[in-house]
């Protein structure tokens, strides 16, 4: 008899120990949830309101801020609400020609996208200017690395050669 008690309290501990799950005490706190999931879910809901165009000007200063920190831009809360001066700012930082700044400065104007089309269009346009941006950095990057190295490779030819 009190081997069928043993195996029985066995068996609930063993059911029991199947069952349990973490249990949370306290909510993850707002700031530690995936931007991109609030990022997402701003947009549902202004996509489902109607509001393109605050999406628009949301993915506007996204872009600016983004390119704003690659570059070390400073860019102040006045200068984001214009983007354009924003932008020319951005412009002389990454080196970029009268022609593209021009081009990518239209891209910048506050224009209200009216159609989920022309705010994906816009999404690619900014998406082409970042990657233009990295591009320019990185190269300007290589070759200030590669004038670093040539420099210290003719110094220390030089002194070897004293």
């Amino acid at each position: 008899l009190a081997s069928a008690h043993v195996l029985l309290l066995l068996a609930l501990l063993v059911w029991r120990a199947a069952w349990t799950l973490r249990f949370p005490r306290d909510p993850v706190p707002l700031a530690q949830v995936s931007p991109i999931l609030r990022a997402r879910s701003l947009s549902s809901l202004l996509e489902r309101a109607g509001r393109v165009d605050l999406l628009a000007r949301l993915l506007r200063t996204g872009a600016l801020r983004s390119l704003s920190d690659k570059l070390r831009v400073s860019v102040d809360r006045q200068q984001r609400l214009d983007a354009v001066s924003a932008f020319d700012s951005i412009a002389r930082r990454a080196g970029l020609d009268a022609a593209a700044t021009e081009r990518w400065r239209a891209v910048f104007t506050v224009r209200a996208a009216r159609s989920d089309a022309e705010l994906e269009a816009l999404g690619r346009e900014l998406a082409a200017l970042e990657a233009e941006v990295d591009a320019r950095v990185s190269r300007r990057s290589s070759r200030a690395r590669t004038a670093t190295h040539a420099g210290r490779a003719t110094t220390s030819h030089e002194e070897s050669s004293a």
